[in-house]
């Protein structure tokens, strides 16, 4: 009797750590996550995505998940919170003019940076 119900026990562990392991197969091209903007759910939220702008991807800017982002006039301006380590510009059009602010301990570097305010025609840090 024992046996038969760690046997049950066995197969009800395994059939819910192998439904709960399934995902979704992850879509690369050129070694990079493509993500489907047309697959996406509608949420009854009440934000709506009206256009999306691609950003330039250099190899001085990749940035990771947990972004802070401003905008104005002048166009993006993107803080990686993970790397913390400049605040990126890109114009409207999403194309990549630099860093505009440096965090670390050289001359014209700010030692820590939390937050920005990009209002019209400036930006305070």
């Amino acid at each position: 009797m024992k046996r038969k119900l760690l046997s049950v026990f066995i197969l009800i562990i395994g059939s819910s750590v192998l439904l709960l392991s399934c995902k979704e197969k992850i879509q690369k091209k050129n070694g990079l996550r493509v993500i489907a903007f047309n697959s996406i759910k509608v949420s009854k939220d009440p934000y709506t995505i009206e256009k999306m702008i691609p950003l330039e991807t250099r190899e001085d800017n990749l940035l990771k998940e947990f972004l802070l982002l401003r905008a104005n006039d002048k166009g993006f301006f993107i803080l990686d919170k993970e790397k913390n380590d400049a605040i990126h510009h890109f114009d409207t059009n999403g194309n990549y003019l630099g860093r505009i602010l440096e965090i670390g301990e050289g001359p014209e570097m700010l030692p820590n940076i939390n937050d920005f305010i990009a209002q019209i025609g400036d930006l305070k840090y």
